[in-house]
């Protein structure tokens, strides 16, 4: 939300709207100091403790369009990789199965689409690693993926498994 306020301005997206009170006071300090792996323990995992009720209830019953639909443009537009540029470059996703700011899910979702635009995509997984963790875990799986591209290999594509091929 403080992105996107920040990029496209409050009529887009005000913060009063989304959050309850109490994480307003220090909501723009928070922003600019909190890493994301702090998220989830900072900020409450109960969507009723922390957005307003018109807010959560746009989100969980699909009417953020008519809720805030500037807002909603805004995010549609920002879909990473659905853009359709680039399709011809590798991509490589890693995940751990306990991270809980992209969770698996929707990263799952995320590659099935990539992989259905066309985008040849290795998706690796990494059993009960966090957010945090992953970039550690995954160290030495990412310099291969790296090394097979500047050896002018084509990295293991995860689509065919991940498309039901």
């Amino acid at each position: 939300v403080y992105a996107y306020r920040a990029f496209y301005g409050e009529v887009v997206i005000d913060p009063t709207r989304v959050f309850q009170d109490n994480w307003l006071v220090s909501f723009n300090s928070d922003a600019m100091t909190k890493c994301i792996d702090d998220i989830y323990y900072y900020y409450s995992p109960n969507a009723r403790l922390m957005y307003r009720g018109d807010f959560r209830d746009a989100l969980y019953t699909d009417r953020l369009a008519s809720f805030a639909p500037q807002f909603k443009r805004a995010l549609d537009t920002n879909a990473t990789g659905l853009a359709g540029a680039g399709l011809a470059v590798p991509v490589l996703i890693l995940q751990g199965t306990a991270d809980m700011v992209v969770t698996p899910p929707s990263q799952e979702a995320f590659v099935t689409e990539l992989c259905r635009r066309g985008s040849r995509v290795t998706y690796l997984t990494y059993p009960a690693i966090d957010h945090a963790q992953t970039r550690i875990e995954s160290f030495r799986d990412t310099i291969s993926w790296m090394k097979t591209l500047a050896e002018g290999g084509r990295p293991k594509s995860s689509c065919g498994s991940l498309m039901g091929q």
